[in-house]
């Protein structure tokens, strides 16, 4: 028995140890297969990341933008935003803007202004061709000008127009252009397209001499432009499309699906769906200009000394960070910033509520009751309640105002209250903002014809003589002038130069930024790739 049972346990103990074998071979493999699997998928990962970095893009030779449907091609009589942009590849000016705002010659040699007799006499660059393949001579120009002078009420050029009395051919490239007055009588009003006399009219194809030529045009598709092999310049690399888009259309989703590659956007929100959806974001500085207005009709702030100090209460660093979120430019003036080349200093009543305080204490104010704020003189805020960045900053100047013993009073009203308010002058301190036109005649923002009513004839008058003026350094050094005088009165008290933005896709650049007045400017230079 006992023979049988040491038998049994031999038996038992041999299979025993082949599971343990068999198990430990099962455990050994599963080690290694496991293992080996992390290392093909390290090694997989490795080429994939390879590949994904070896990727081949390739430059495309084409920009793709959209545009709302065309009113017409023909940029005199246009009334479309779209038009008036798309016109400055087309065409060019007898006078253009540069980054600064200054004036310079591009189709004109030289030129010579008459500010008595109220003419400006030009002569033409020779060898310049239009795309029909027609010299640009005296006669285009005439043909333009009575375009624009018979253009309709709402047209670009209209005003323009109406300020010009007469043409005078003097030769084949030379010419005089006779104004209805010598306060008229500026290179401001010859920025506009000139169209070849040959022009076809129906159906309009553009005819003209800038850097782009006109390729084809679908109303329901797409408008197309392709370098122009003729042109005086530069010759453009790229070629341009406009897709129709309807007003309804995701142009961020048309752009993720590589029909458009980047788009120009002013909104506020612009930047925040933008950067969820991986575009990159070029932002220049846009021609709407937040301020404050200080109402000269009240009895305080018809004081000179007493606008200063409220502007030594405008902290406009913390408001442009905490109320524009830092989307915006600050300057010196009502003026763009650093207009004409003359640089933006920054300052000027830098913020301190302090000096504010101790500067309307020496003009003999006082807190006779000792509750913190000066005697009689409680102002009013104006500001549009729809418009959340101007409402959270005239908040805060209501805040620092207070610091400097000024009781303020919020007036957050509804557009239309807002619009009434201001036409009745039932306001001390107006918070708004203004779109500027690329010529800058700022005359009525002194000689009371702005809604708001102010008025102040000798920055009128310098307002006026700025405009007439024709040299570089006769803007630069008059402007400066009247900077400092406009800094000096103190009504006007700027917030900031809003930006506006490129939005390009995730393989998109532009080292060269556009202007506000030129959307498309150096738009050829932009680049954008597409993975093969």
């Amino acid at each position: 028995m006992l023979k049988y049972l040491k038998i049994a346990f031999e038996i038992r103990g041999q299979i025993i140890s082949k599971i343990w074998i068999w198990f430990l071979l099962a455990v050994i493999v599963y080690v290694i297969l496991f293992n080996g699997m992390d290392i093909y998928r390290d090694i997989y990962r490795e080429e994939a990341s390879k590949t994904e970095a070896a990727a081949e893009y390739e430059e495309q030779k084409t920009n793709y933008f959209a545009i709302n449907r065309l009113d017409t091609l023909n940029p005199i009589t246009s009334k479309s935003e779209d038009t008036y942009y798309i016109s400055k590849l087309i065409y060019n000016s007898l006078f253009e803007y540069d980054e600064n705002l200054m004036l310079q010659p591009v189709l004109v040699k030289s030129y010579s202004v008459n500010t008595e007799k109220a003419y400006i006499e030009c002569t033409l660059k020779t060898g310049i061709k239009f795309t029909d393949k027609s010299s640009l001579n005296a006669t285009d120009v005439e043909h333009t000008i009575n375009l624009i002078k018979a253009s309709p009420k709402g047209s670009p050029y209209y005003t323009a127009g109406k300020k010009i009395i007469s043409f005078r051919r003097i030769g084949e490239y030379s010419f005089r252009i006779y104004f209805n007055n010598n306060y008229n009588c500026s290179l401001d009003d010859l920025v506009f397209p000139i169209l070849s006399s040959g022009q076809q009219t129906s159906p309009f194809r553009p005819v003209g001499t800038g850097q782009y030529r006109y390729k084809s045009y679908n109303s329901n598709k797409s408008l197309r432009l392709v370098p122009n092999k003729k042109y005086f310049g530069e010759i453009a690399s790229k070629n341009m499309v406009f897709r129709v888009m309807p007003k309804t259309a995701d142009i961020y989703n048309l752009m993720q699906m590589g029909d458009i590659s980047c788009n120009i956007e002013t909104g506020n929100d612009r930047k925040s769906e933008a950067l969820d959806k991986g575009f990159v974001i070029y932002d220049f500085t846009s021609n709407n200009v937040d301020f404050v207005y200080l109402n000269n009709k009240n009895a305080h702030l018809k004081k000179k000394t007493f606008r200063q100090a409220v502007n030594y209460c405008i902290d406009k660093k913390d408001i442009l960070e905490r109320s524009y979120m830092g989307d915006g430019i600050l300057t010196d003036s009502i003026y763009y910033p650093n207009y004409l080349g003359v640089e933006d200093e920054l300052n000027h009543y830098k913020f301190n509520t302090k000096k504010a305080a101790d500067m309307l204490k020496k003009a003999g104010y006082e807190d006779a009751d000792n509750d913190g704020y000066l005697d009689g003189c409680e102002l009013t805020i104006l500001v549009n309640e729809d418009n959340a960045m101007r409402t959270s900053a005239a908040g805060r100047i209501r805040t620092t105002l207070r610091q400097a013993g000024i009781k303020a009073k919020l007036l957050k009203k509804s557009k239309k209250e807002y619009r009434k308010l201001i036409e009745d002058s039932k306001f001390d301190i107006l918070v708004t903002g203004y779109s500027m036109q690329e010529e800058y005649d700022l005359r009525t923002f002194f000689n009371g014809k702005a809604e708001w009513g102010f008025t102040n004839y000798k920055l009128s008058a310098a307002a006026s003589e700025l405009s007439r003026l024709h040299k570089a350094e006769e803007y630069r050094t008059y402007y400066e002038k009247l900077k400092e005088a406009i800094i000096e009165d103190a009504s006007y008290s700027v917030l900031c130069y809003r930006k506006e933005s490129i939005i390009g896709v995730e393989t998109f650049s532009a080292e060269e930024l556009p202007m506000f007045n030129n959307i498309y400017k150096n738009s050829d230079t932009w680049l954008w790739k597409k993975r093969l």
